[in-house]
């Protein structure tokens, strides 16, 4: 063969068909991985932000709320702060608790790249191998993005703790009223 390529079915000719396989493998392996983490961050900071937003939301709202009771005039409302501090600690905690959620989102996101990194790739199929530090970094990726459904979760828990005390509070605010 005079242009360079290798008899049908010889020793050479099957080592390129093998090389051709093997990047198509780590292509398609690139491919998806890259594009499942996307999603899998994209997803993860989605929830951790809808959490901060409503935490945020009700803080901001309760905090507005404190201030119109600190103008009112009746004294037996400004009596009401005291029990207004707990959901307005409950809904900061749930606050700090997203924040917390996002950060460990994006330190899962790092660790996945590390697992993906430690893999091997050759030229023998599969082509894109598990090594011993892969597992590692994979298993340890697994933990800390429970760590972050964690910590989303109980962003999550604050906020309903912080309107079932508010549920309890505001039938008294009603009460102290003229």
């Amino acid at each position: 063969m005079s242009n360079g390529e290798s008899e049908f079915g010889s020793p050479e000719w099957k080592y390129n068909q093998e090389l051709r396989y093997a990047d198509r493998a780590h292509e398609q392996y690139a491919r998806f991985y890259d594009d499942t983490n996307k999603n899998t961050i994209q997803t993860g900071t989605l929830a951790a932000r809808t959490a901060l937003i409503i935490n945020s939301g009700a803080c901001i709202a309760l905090l507005a709320f404190i201030g119109n009771l600190l103008t009112a005039s009746d004294r037996h409302l400004e009596s009401m702060l005291t029990a207004l501090t707990a959901p307005l600690l409950m809904f900061a905690c749930g606050v700090f608790l997203s924040a917390v959620g996002i950060a460990i989102v994006f330190l899962a996101a790092r660790l996945m790249l590390i697992s993906h990194d430690a893999k091997k790739r050759d030229f023998d199929s599969p082509y894109v191998h598990e090594t011993k530090d892969s597992k590692f970094w994979l298993r340890f990726t697994y933990v800390v993005q429970l760590f972050a459904i964690a910590a989303v979760a109980a962003s999550l828990a604050y906020f309903a703790s912080g309107i079932w005390a508010m549920s309890s509070i505001i039938p008294l605010l009603g009460q102290s009223m003229p």
